[in-house]
């Protein structure tokens, strides 16, 4: 494709909330006529095997590359835009403001009233009076002293309900209101379908992991949590979850966000 003007290239990293922050920052730059085209340069990998084709739809001015032409390696700078040959480069995992800093409330505030007018998102459901809650336990485990992942399904286990335990003692106040949880643990599944019994309601999944390891699976089974959260009339997450805020922002709904504690034998999920 030919391209007169000023491009900036968005090279998201991580998983699929991380990215879509990425990417949600380069519209703004490009909404706010800072570049005449933005290019996602939209990896599969085991972080992330789905491809954002299959869940949005986005303006002609925005370009999916899955290619590597537009990939750099080794580059600093991951909250700053880099000048780079004829294109500008960005490749972060937050919200990004190039001119100022980063006011999260007030940027979510502008995503939710100007994002769909540069995407569409392909999968929306219709509202719910339901209050949506994401617990997200596949990267909680214990490290070792080199910061690897040691695999120990009891341990394990037992973070989760740490955090089961601390999450149901925020959400009591909404004790009388139907909930849906998205969650990628069976045990915390098990723990609030005990605590809230015919008031919760879910998708059921094939598998869940007890690693950061995403499957092909696993993936569409995220994308449909995603959906329905998004169709809640509330979002509630942990302080350190972008796939629920991406939720919220998606379907434009408001949110409530828990402080979760840190734990001492966490893996990667601090």
């Amino acid at each position: 494709m030919f391209m007169r003007g000023k491009c900036l290239v968005v090279h998201p990293l991580g998983g699929f909330g991380n990215r879509m922050l990425a990417i949600f920052s380069g519209i703004r730059e490009l909404a706010l006529s800072r570049y005449d085209a933005i290019i996602i340069k939209w990896d599969i990998d085991s972080n992330c095997n789905i491809n954002v084709l299959d869940v949005f739809t986005f303006r002609n001015d925005i370009i999916i590359d899955t290619t590597d032409k537009y990939k750099i390696t080794n580059i600093g700078g991951y909250n700053q835009i880099i000048e780079s040959g004829w294109y500008d480069y960005i490749r972060t995992s937050t919200l990004f403001d190039s001119h100022v800093p980063v006011d999260v409330e007030y940027i979510v505030g502008w995503l939710k009233a100007n994002l769909h007018d540069h995407l569409i998102f392909k999968l929306v459901r219709p509202d719910k009076e339901t209050i949506g809650i994401h617990c997200r336990r596949g990267d909680w485990g214990r490290a070792d002293n080199n910061c690897r992942e040691v695999i120990n399904l009891e341990d394990i286990q037992y973070n989760h309900l740490l955090l089961d335990l601390a999450f149901f003692e925020y959400i009591k106040k909404y004790e009388d209101t139907t909930i849906f949880i998205s969650t990628d643990s069976a045990s915390t599944l098990a723990f609030f379908r005990h605590q809230f019994k015919d008031r919760l309601f879910y998708n059921k999944k094939v598998e869940y992991s007890y690693t950061t390891t995403k499957s092909p699976r696993s993936m569409i089974e995220a994308i449909e949590d995603l959906t329905s959260l998004a169709a809640c009339k509330l979002i509630i997450r942990d302080s350190h979850s972008t796939f629920s805020l991406v939720a919220s922002i998606l379907g434009c709904k408001p949110l409530d966000s828990w402080d979760r504690p840190v734990l001492i034998y966490s893996g990667s999920g601090l």
